[in-house]
């Protein structure tokens, strides 16, 4: 979907997105504290609770008003998180992350493939990547197009450079903002370490 579909979401939303995604939750939480990018944020539920555990957080998001919504937030529970308007396929930046993370980011193959490569070359050694995003076996179940959607080995596939620590397909219920219903579908989760 488009910048300005997305921007127009984010703008009009009457249910923001306000609570962390549990998976994104439970692969992080024994981590120590460092620096950490979210590529494709939305409304930034995820890096606003890292920046409450003492996390160092960049967001970014190709949605003014996605970032404009995650800085009020931000603020509004006393955090600080950097948010940036970008596009993930290409977000390139001097710094390296302890922790690179990218949850429910559904783009076409090849513009996800480039985002991943970006997401790779943006860890520092040692440094952490966690993909989380519904997989093509639940096509059917979501009104994500089947061509947005991935399979764990086509994931695995484009980190031959990082240590796959978790890899695995998880039948999970989506929770959703607001009213909107949650959903179950098949979770793909990898997480991957950058060689020291």
């Amino acid at each position: 979907m488009s910048q300005k579909f997305w921007n127009e979401y984010y703008k009009n939303t009457n249910a923001p997105w306000t609570t962390p995604d549990a998976g994104f939750v439970a692969e992080v939480t024994h981590l120590p504290t460092g620096s950490a990018l979210e590529l494709g944020c939305g409304e930034g539920a995820d890096s606003i609770w890292l920046a409450k555990r003492n996390w160092e957080v960049t967001a970014v998001d190709f949605a003014p008003a996605a970032i404009e919504n995650l800085t009020q937030a931000a603020q509004t529970q006393g955090v600080n998180v950097k948010g940036i308007v970008a596009d993930v396929t290409t977000y390139q930046s001097d710094e390296k992350y302890d922790l690179v993370f990218l949850c429910y980011m559904h783009l076409r193959r090849d513009e996800r493939h480039q985002m991943l490569n970006c997401a790779t070359k943006l860890l520092s050694p040692g440094g952490i990547l966690v993909y989380i995003g519904i997989a093509q076996s639940s096509a059917a179940d979501s009104d994500i197009p089947v061509e947005l959607l991935a399979t764990l080995d086509e994931i695995v596939a484009v980190l031959p450079d990082l240590i796959i620590e978790r890899a695995d397909v998880s039948y999970r219920v989506i929770e959703m903002p607001g009213e909107n219903e949650n959903f179950t579908a098949d979770v793909i989760t990898v997480r991957a370490k950058r060689p020291l």
